[in-house]
């Protein structure tokens, strides 16, 4: 019995072990494809079913995890909206949400088709997380309250966060609310009021 060309012999046990570490690879999560990284742009790895979003530098920004399909990192941005009532001489708290998972604020807006006026008093807004591994109320503004009587009708207005940047990030369990204050029954307005507020998971 003659055997095959000792070249094609070669040739096969070559490819068979090139099968096995493709294999060996792809069950340690090696990166097995790369997209769109030429000079000035970014791309993405499929790294052991997870995908990799990078700038053009290799910066990771941001991962699709392929056990859940949920996206993390620096560069996605998610976003969350609550009404805002309020009610004269009253002080109102609004539920904004409950943090499942390590998350950072990055941004806080506010507007309203009819924004609070009171001649005799005044109408304020706080934000706040009751931070619950250290049981405290964390202000996420820069002041104590903003004056909701100095808004514009239909505008949006950017708040501006606290510089205690701990203090804008929240652990699963974390809860954060708004207050708004009215402190005489003249007030009018504060109709169709809302807060969005955009975060980045960590």
């Amino acid at each position: 019995m003659k055997f095959p060309n000792k070249h094609i012999f070669t040739v096969i046990i070559a490819v068979a072990l090139v099968l096995i570490l493709a294999m060996s690879c792809w069950s340690a999560g090696t990166v097995l494809a790369r997209k769109g990284f030429k000079s000035g742009t970014s791309g993405y790895e499929s790294d052991g079913g997870n995908v990799v979003v990078k700038t053009s530098g290799g910066v990771a920004t941001a991962t699709i995890t392929a056990a859940t399909g949920e996206l993390t990192g620096t560069g996605p941005k998610f976003y969350a909206s609550v009404p805002l009532g309020a009610t004269a001489n009253t002080t109102t708290y609004t539920g904004v949400f409950i943090a499942h998972r390590a998350m950072t604020i990055t941004k806080a807006s506010i507007a309203y088709v009819a924004k609070p006026a009171s001649s005799a008093g005044t109408v304020t807004f706080a934000l706040t997380n009751y931070d619950l591994s250290a049981t405290t109320d964390d202000n996420l503004l820069s002041t104590a309250t903003i004056d909701l009587e100095g808004l514009t009708n239909k505008t949006t207005t950017d708040l501006t966060l606290t510089e205690t940047g701990a203090d804008l990030v929240l652990a699963d369990g974390d809860y954060l609310y708004a207050t708004i204050v009215s402190n005489n029954a003249d007030m009018t307005g504060a109709t169709g009021g809302v807060l969005t507020l955009e975060y980045t998971l960590q």
